[in-house]
């Protein structure tokens, strides 16, 4: 009888302009949590710093062409929004159109936007993985495992700092700018959720980047992709069904502000806010607090 190996887990990141220190915080607390024979760490980027040291058994790197710019070109600029407008119109809509706007898209569009594209990419050449988790490479700490307490076939997805209706907050400005007045008035009180932790089953998450990318792909233009993440799962339009984790009491802590980070940084561990204090597996923003910010790089940078 042949034995079977459990399939592994992919950990995904988008990097493009980050010092190695900020990369080696990422890897290495991954890599304090899963060995190389449990899961596979693959971060897109722009460049490598070639005196870095990675280690192949700890990072792979992958390609990608984004070049953003703040000044980019008015006939650039052109270019891309006749390939938006090109994508959507029926007579001009094939698998090469989509190949081209997909591809301009993630070497010329914000970062914010272009990760998407890059993780599209790159996963439609990967293995079949078990599980596989997005993360921001820039302020994600690992703590502790989590992969197994993603839920089975579901988008397993992170409460943002707070609900909507604040209108100082960075998620009602971007909900607001990207939808409108009357969209946002509907969504006052629900919790947005924060994309810079995503992830789930290796086919959920081929589908949830096959739809959100399309989604992203019709209006490009100023909105940031959380905006359209959210619209997206406050309607009901996200491709499959989605499990919603509490902030600061799950599998993933998210800093937004100095107020919840003095709640749960202790000793330079994030725990959760319950009284038995258990370590939160997944901390993301913890760069926006020195004394936190301190600790771990001091143990991983």
């Amino acid at each position: 009888m042949v034995e079977t190996r459990p399939k592994k887990h992919l950990l995904m990141g988008f990097s493009t302009n980050l010092p190695a220190r900020h990369i080696r915080v990422f890897v290495d607390s991954f890599r304090a949590v899963y060995g190389p024979d449990e899961a596979d760490v693959v971060i897109i980027t722009n460049a490598v710093d070639p005196d870095a040291g990675f280690e192949p058994t700890a990072v792979q790197f992958q390609s990608t062409p984004s070049c953003y710019s703040r000044t980019m070109p008015q006939a650039l600029k052109a270019l891309l929004r006749g390939a938006s407008f090109l994508h959507r119109v029926p007579p001009f809509r094939s698998m090469a159109v989509e190949a081209s706007h997909f591809a301009l898209i993630e070497a010329y569009h914000h970062p914010h936007f272009a990760r998407w594209f890059a993780y599209r990419r790159v996963m439609k050449v990967m293995p079949r993985y078990d599980r596989v988790f997005f993360a921001d490479v820039k302020d994600v700490v690992f703590q502790d495992r989590f992969f197994d307490k993603l839920t089975p076939g579901a988008i397993c997805a992170f409460e943002d700092e707070a609900p909507y209706g604040d209108p100082d907050n960075w998620n009602d400005r971007w909900y607001r700018t990207a939808h409108g007045e009357a969209a946002y008035r509907d969504v006052v009180g629900r919790t947005p959720l924060c994309i810079g932790t995503i992830g789930g089953e290796h086919a959920v998450m081929d589908r949830l980047l096959d739809g959100f990318c399309a989604e992203i792909a019709r209006s490009p233009f100023g909105k940031i992709e959380q905006a359209i993440f959210n619209r997206l799962y406050l309607t009901g339009q996200l491709p499959g069904e989605v499990s919603v984790f509490p902030n600061d009491l799950s599998s993933v802590a998210t800093l937004g502000n100095d107020a919840i980070a003095a709640e749960v940084a202790v000793d330079g561990q994030v725990l959760t806010r319950e009284s038995d204090g258990a370590v939160i597996p997944v901390v993301h923003m913890f760069d926006r607090h020195p004394r936190l910010n301190e600790a771990v790089t001091a143990r991983y940078g």
